[in-house]
């Protein structure tokens, strides 16, 4: 299933010609491409500037699900003099970077030339770690006081005087 913000164009083209889909320098995401061709006598490719993504090779492209990120201007090339019908289904982000609701989109502040990525916790995985914490600093404590019961100086001693035994406490 695609985003909801999801976007498909539908471009009928004739001749020898370059159709704009989609212009602008800002990141898109190609996720589909279809191609149906009139005659055998022409090629179509979709492209991301001059950047080739998809080509039909004379003969009809079924749908292609793709995952193409473009920071350029996409547009379709077509030779010869028969018509073509292009299907595109792209969303207006890099859908690379998670959104903090779970989807994905941009999410990045941006400064001059420098990207921040802000990270996010589902609950489940705050509960977890908060989990093998809580058994780190058990583990923690655990070696602390069995190294500490070493120094333990209260012990009970047997001591033979005459034929009697005496038991006792020495601090």
């Amino acid at each position: 299933m695609y985003p909801t913000d999801a976007i498909t164009i539908y471009d009928e083209i004739n001749g020898n010609v370059t159709d704009t889909l989609v212009s602008g320098s800002n990141a898109k995401t190609v996720l589909g491409v279809s191609f149906q061709q009139e005659n055998i006598s022409s090629d179509t490719s979709l492209r991301c500037g001059t950047q080739i993504i998809a080509k039909n090779y004379a003969t009809n492209l079924n749908y292609n699900p793709l995952s193409y990120v473009c920071y350029d201007t996409i547009n379709i090339l077509k030779t010869g003099n028969d018509s073509a019908s292009v299907i595109v289904t792209y969303v207006p982000r890099d859908v690379s970077i998670p959104l903090l609701n779970g989807e994905n989109g941009t999410t990045s502040v941006s400064t001059s030339t420098k990207v921040y990525i802000m990270p996010y916790f589902t609950a489940g995985e705050m509960m977890i770690s908060l989990f093998l914490f809580v058994l780190c600093v058990m583990l923690v404590m655990q070696y602390i006081a069995k190294g500490l019961s070493v120094f333990n100086t209260k012990k009970r001693y047997m001591q033979y005087g005459g034929g009697d035994v005496e038991v006792r406490d020495d601090l």
